[in-house]
């Protein structure tokens, strides 16, 4: 799949898998599948977070708000690529495992934030990079506005008619000065995120 790259090959070698999984699902943490986490959640399987991290590439000096974190796997990771991740997460029971996975991680670059996950977190920002981990449906403006300059967010969004785990389109947005470009990049398996779903609006 040409993901190559001595920096990322060597984060997802430090992070096992199986320490962010439920434990029915351990047996499976290896297998290129997204996981439930909950009725509403999944952790990305490693080839499309992998081939998303990838495209988003990461420097070690990177200002990161990973959005969408779930027990914390993505942002272990993150955290071995850049400088600052501030991972936001709105789940509580979601919250209690990612506190206790990131402490067993010993990442010393890691802030966790409980909120909305439509809201971002403007107070820690702004960011070089939005790290979404899922599909949105939609993006709102008030994220992509807490990029910095030249700043890039990072996620998947539903190709039509597709519905979770089916296949949807990674997207790059950028931040040039006021204006924001958007570029498809590729397409993989990926769950949805029900925070970012489209608003659907009264017609008669």
């Amino acid at each position: 799949n040409k993901l190559t790259g001595a920096r990322l090959l060597h984060a997802f070698e430090e992070v096992w898998r199986e320490g962010f999984v439920p434990e029915a699902s351990k047996p499976l943490s290896y297998s290129d599948q997204f996981l439930t986490l909950s009725p509403a959640r999944a952790l990305m399987s490693p080839l499309s977070f992998m081939r998303l991290l990838k495209a988003a590439e990461v420097t070690s000096t990177d200002h990161i708000l990973h959005v969408g974190a779930g027990t914390g796997y993505g942002s272990v990771i993150l955290s071995y690529l850049s400088q600052k991740v501030i991972v936001l997460e709105e789940e509580g029971a979601f919250y209690a495992q990612l506190a206790q996975n990131v402490e067993n991680s010993s990442a010393k670059n890691i802030e966790l934030v409980q909120g909305q996950l439509a809201d971002g977190c403007s107070p820690k920002g702004p960011y070089d990079l939005i790290f979404v981990e899922g599909v949105a449906e939609e993006i709102p403006n008030s994220l992509l506005e807490q990029l910095k300059n030249n700043g890039r967010l990072l996620v998947f969004e539903p190709l039509a008619g597709l519905q979770c785990g089916k296949m949807a389109r990674a997207c790059q947005y950028q931040k040039i000065k006021n204006t924001y470009t958007k570029t498809y990049l590729f397409e993989a398996v990926a769950p949805l995120l029900p925070s970012f779903s489209k608003t659907t609006s009264f017609q008669l």
